[in-house]
């Protein structure tokens, strides 16, 4: 075994394999397994790339796997090495503003510096191969009853919601709605602030938004303000026509929005439930939808991974939550290819951060 351990460089394969478990078992309660399978084979794929491209110039299994193994531990803290810098910066411990320009730098100059000297090198590294494939396994067989621990939750946990209202007289006296009931849309703008607001702090003296709904003959809640401050919380009570409890644990959010009193409510009234692709779990896994529309966006956790690996340069781009943006807009249109009466849930995340649109719509870079 130890032989094994000193001359083959398995810990460049299981390395990102182990950053995508660790980040899926603490973050169970956000996300399901189904999530991860693409960033398994993505990571898989990458991994096998990168070592065939250091073992055709550095001519060795073990000098390839270890630079491999070094530069993928790299490739996944960037993000991390991202907020830290970016941290010390606004709290006046680091003097540069263009972090990814000083990290991309500081990259370039470390892996050059690796791959010389693993170029140059005529010593067969097996201690290092050996520390390397120990200290690997070592994390990955501890972390391993953990994954399976989750694993085992996720198709165990069946939380109620205490707070779905479907034993109440008017409940119980809901009639089937037939052709002449209006379709309703629960349209989330996330992040977007209230009139008062809008004029008090971003000198938006006419909001257009308002103005166009006032024409139409909508109510506008003029001094309305969030009553709690996470989407997850608002949605939770808003979806179930109450204030939450303040005992609640920190995983009911996800088990009031998914099986709430308002889709009980229209299910009971023989709506057709409608929602669109959102890229967050929390609003995308309703127990009694009809309906998922494809937006073609990357789940919870694949944004989550992008967040703290080198795909973190997005954020120069903003091409991710961009495209989010649009797809989700673009996929409005199915709503009305549906035939009624149809209750539509739609979570838009905008305006809240990051910030990809100016006030017309327009990408900003």
């Amino acid at each position: 075994m130890k032989k094994f351990l000193r001359t083959i460089p398995i810990h460049s394969f299981l390395i990102g394999l182990y950053v995508i478990l660790f980040i899926y078992i603490r973050n169970t309660n956000k996300t399901s397994f189904s999530s991860v399978y693409r960033s398994i084979l993505v990571e898989l794929a990458v991994t096998v790339l990168v070592f065939a491209i250091s073992y055709l110039l550095l001519r060795s299994a073990r000098k390839a796997g270890i630079f491999s193994t070094l530069l993928l531990v790299g490739l996944f803290i960037y993000g991390i090495l991202y907020n830290k810098l970016e941290a010390l910066y606004y709290n006046g411990y680091w003097p540069f503003s263009h972090i990814h320009r000083f990290l991309l730098i500081f990259y370039f100059l470390i892996y050059v510096l690796l791959f010389v000297f693993f170029f140059r090198s005529k010593r067969p590294h097996y201690n290092l191969n050996y520390i390397l494939n120990s200290f690997v396994l070592i994390l990955f067989l501890m972390n391993l009853p953990l994954f399976f621990l989750s694993l085992k939750n996720e198709t165990t946990t069946t939380q109620s919601n205490k707070f779905l209202a479907i034993n109440s007289p008017g409940y119980k006296n809901i009639v089937n709605a037939d052709n002449s009931f209006p379709d309703v849309y629960y349209i989330i703008l996330d992040g977007y602030a209230n009139e008062k607001i809008l004029k008090d702090f971003y000198l938006d003296k006419s909001p257009l938004l308002y103005q166009y709904l006032r024409k139409r003959g909508f109510y506008i809640a003029d001094s309305s303000r969030a009553n709690y401050p996470f989407t997850a919380l608002s949605l939770s009570s808003s979806l179930n026509l109450g204030y939450l409890d303040s005992s609640i644990s920190n995983t009911a959010p996800t088990t009031l929005i998914r099986d709430n009193t308002v889709n009980h409510i229209f299910k009971k009234a023989n709506y057709k439930l409608i929602n669109i692709e959102s890229g967050f779990a929390i609003t995308e896994q309703f127990t009694l939808v009809d309906k998922t529309i494809s937006a073609h966006l990357l789940n919870e956790f694949e944004t989550r991974l992008v967040d703290l690996t080198i795909l973190r340069l997005d954020d120069v781009l903003g091409f991710t939550h961009y495209k989010r943006l649009k797809n989700v807009l673009n996929g409005l249109e199915s709503f009305l290819q549906e035939k009624g009466p149809k209750f539509c849930f739609i979570h838009i995340v905008s305006p809240h951060p990051p910030y990809v649109v100016d006030s017309a719509g327009k990408r900003m870079v």
